[in-house]
């Protein structure tokens, strides 16, 4: 939708005369229930750009506190409302180049007032409550970092650190004020992605057929399944950490509506630990993904006790095809695996950690990212909502043996929760969802300059130049390895740091692990 313009009241009359009789019609006359965008909840892709808004504030609605004497706002309704009672909350809301008549509508303070973002609908929804979304391409639609190049991304600020992207001071703030209140945040090198995660068996192209095996006359989309915490944080096991419209801690709950959408780039840091209430799922299908391509994510989940490397299977099915994942020796195999193939179970803590993507088997059985030729994202003025895959074109299937329960679903014996850690190196703490950083960086004030050092000048160090293993299973060596590898490793990942691998190669990319060269020759 291009150059729209909103202007809720002219001349700020308060009344619009003879609007009609019918029940939205009438709404235009009640300032306390009309809105100026009320977006879809379920397969929509809306791009928006260079709207105009004019006389869409309290005054225009004819409400107190901005009229004396108004209406109480107690309505649900804002210039934009979302509905928190449908289906999916896919990534389906980006805009840009909006502009408000500043003098029609109360000034800036508009944007953080409660008439500007609210919700419609039942409060006890989880995925709408927890998992709606909208990236603000420009910063113009909430008036947040506009003219820095940077783009905001909103989320429910009911869930809670789910989409509280950042730590750091100035990367985030609170609109509490909204009726729906949103977590922005920077959205710097991040992307965003949604996707269905079914416990088998499946009830037609929907959610999992499982809930109504306990509980047939539930609620799907009212009836909690599990939960969803970023890697590094403690997290919370309680079955009861949070319910809608409650605000939640670490952890976020998911019902049994199969819908995941949140922020991620978990090429160096970071993933999505996914728990169930249940157990865990004997067969896990991941479906209708919508990710933009070259993306990173991780994943895991918890595995009952003593389960082997040999009682997992992770395959890709496209159009009857299957494609089976290999066992990586390491999460970091995981991260770097090119087609997001890979899987490592970590034994010590029985978590199992894999990649999604949107993936696709040929008809010659090979695996990789699904050519564009089967998708038809939606891009204009430099914005793209990413099309979703169908069920038919991609399924990633977690299967693990096990003795079950009485529903078949989820094995016997139920896992411990335990979140994964951010592995970040010693002396360095997280500091967003998908990055580590020293302390300090986590204080208002920032990290002071380190004093010079008084040590000699060191002209050249000796440099090693060692492949890491997934390297070398892969046939690649450092000095001839591809510069996408290097250029998105190196100093940028602290695996290779502890390591020294590549050190040649880094040093003379320019990402080098010290800062004097390399002597002329390797060791």
């Amino acid at each position: 939708m291009n150059s729209i313009v909103i202007n809720c009241r002219t001349s700020n009359a308060l009344l619009v005369p003879n609007p009609g009789s019918r029940s939205y019609e009438d709404m235009l006359n009640d300032g306390t229930k009309w809105s100026g965008f009320f977006t879809y909840d379920h397969l929509m892709n809306h791009i928006l750009t260079n709207w105009r808004v004019s006389n869409c504030g309290g005054v225009a609605r004819g409400l107190e506190p901005w009229v004396e004497g108004g209406a109480a706002d107690t309505g649900n309704a804002g210039l934009v409302t979302i509905p928190v009672n449908g289906l999916a909350p896919e990534v389906q809301l980006i805009s840009k180049g909006m502009q408000f008549d500043w003098p029609t509508v109360g000034g800036p303070d508009f944007v953080e007032e409660s008439i500007f973002f609210a919700a419609s609908g039942s409060d006890d929804i989880y995925s709408m409550q927890y998992q709606s979304n909208w990236e603000d391409a420009d910063g113009s639609w909430t008036n947040r970092k506009v003219n820095t190049d940077t783009s905001t991304v909103m989320g429910a600020a009911r869930a809670g650190a789910w989409w509280h992207l950042d730590l750091r001071p100035g990367k985030c703030e609170t609109r509490d004020g909204w009726k729906f209140p949103q977590q922005l945040c920077d959205k710097d090198e991040r992307k965003l992605a949604s996707m269905f995660t079914v416990v088998m068996p499946q009830s037609g192209q929907q959610g999992s057929a499982v809930l109504n095996m306990i509980d047939p006359n539930t609620n799907a989309r009212k009836t909690r399944q599990g939960s969803m915490t970023h890697f590094g944080l403690l997290g919370d096991s309680s079955l009861t950490t949070c319910m809608p419209p409650a605000t939640c801690g670490d952890t976020t709950p998911r019902s049994w509506d199969p819908d995941l959408t949140g922020p991620f780039n978990h090429a160096q840091y970071g993933g999505w630990y996914l728990s169930f209430d249940e157990g865990t799922p004997v067969h896990l299908s991941i479906m209708k993904i919508q990710m933009e391509e070259g993306a990173t994510m991780v994943q895991a989940m918890s595995l009952p006790s003593g389960t082997l490397a040999s009682d997992v299977r992770i395959w890709a099915e496209s159009s009857s095809r299957p494609y089976d994942f290999t066992l990586a020796s390491s999460l970091e195999d995981v991260r770097n695996a090119v087609n997001g193939d890979q899987y490592f179970l970590d034994e010590a803590t029985n978590t199992l950690f894999y990649r999604v993507i949107a993936g696709y088997v040929e008809s010659d059985y090979s695996y990789g990212w699904i050519s564009n030729n089967y998708l038809s994202s939606f891009t204009r003025e430099g914005l793209t909502v990413t099309d979703t895959t169908s069920k038919n074109q991609i399924q990633i299937h977690i299967e693990i043996s096990c003795p079950t329960d009485s529903t078949g679903a989820f094995c016997a014996s139920k896992p411990e929760f335990v979140v994964p850690s951010m592995g970040c190196s010693d002396g360095e703490v997280m500091v967003a969802i998908d990055q580590c950083g020293l302390p300090c960086e986590l204080l208002e004030e920032g990290c002071s300059t380190p004093p010079p050092s008084s040590s000699p000048t060191v002209t050249c160090v000796s440099c090693s130049d060692e492949p890491t293993s997934w390297m070398i299973t892969e046939g690649y060596e450092c000095a001839t390895g591809p510069n996408w590898l290097i250029n998105s490793k190196c100093n940028q990942a602290p695996y290779w740091v502890n390591n020294n691998y590549c050190e040649a190669r880094c040093q003379s990319a320019g990402l080098g692990y010290h800062e004097t060269s390399c002597c002329s020759s390797t060791i």
